[in-house]
């Protein structure tokens, strides 16, 4: 990556940040297994239980969602000619990788207060594939030439 100090100096902390979020989250299914005594493909119970895996799943789906749209206002707010500023790249993932831990978090919680750790095995599943998936690279720092259709025009 072709880059100032400062883009640098943003891309290490903001991958230093996407490690702890990863350090977060991954650990929740094993340690959420361990406190109930369920087994891995444990059955959600009727009642109580069916409304908290269900509250925890929506309320992680929000922050996941916040998260992403967090990220890009973030972006947008530091847009500098065709390139997000160091500070705004960074403080975008920071938001984005918060909100993915606070999923996991509330998951977790939920999980272990009502013995469903189902919630928690599902959800660090998709917080996995999402923190794989925006693992920071630095592109938003850099020039990006125009995208050009096949008529040779930019979409």
């Amino acid at each position: 990556m072709n880059s100032n100090p400062e883009q640098h100096q943003a891309l290490t902390r903001a991958r230093l940040i996407w490690g702890l979020t990863v350090l977060t989250v991954v650990p929740l299914p094993f340690v959420a297994g361990a406190l109930t005594g369920m087994a891995w493909l444990a059955e959600v119970p009727d009642g109580p239980g069916k409304s908290w895996n269900l509250s925890a799943v929506v309320i992680g789906l929000v922050l996941m969602a916040g998260g992403l749209f967090a990220r890009n206002q973030a972006y947008k707010a530091n847009w500098r000619g065709d390139v997000v500023s160091p500070q705004g790249y960074l403080r975008g993932n920071a938001l984005l990788f918060s909100a993915l831990a606070a999923a996991g978090l509330v998951a977790f919680g939920i999980g272990v207060w009502q013995g469903l750790p189902t919630a928690i095995y599902q959800g660090a599943i998709v917080l996995v594939g999402l923190l794989v998936f925006n693992f920071p690279n630095g592109k938003a720092m850099l020039p990006q030439p125009p995208r050009l259709g096949e008529d040779g025009e930019p979409w």
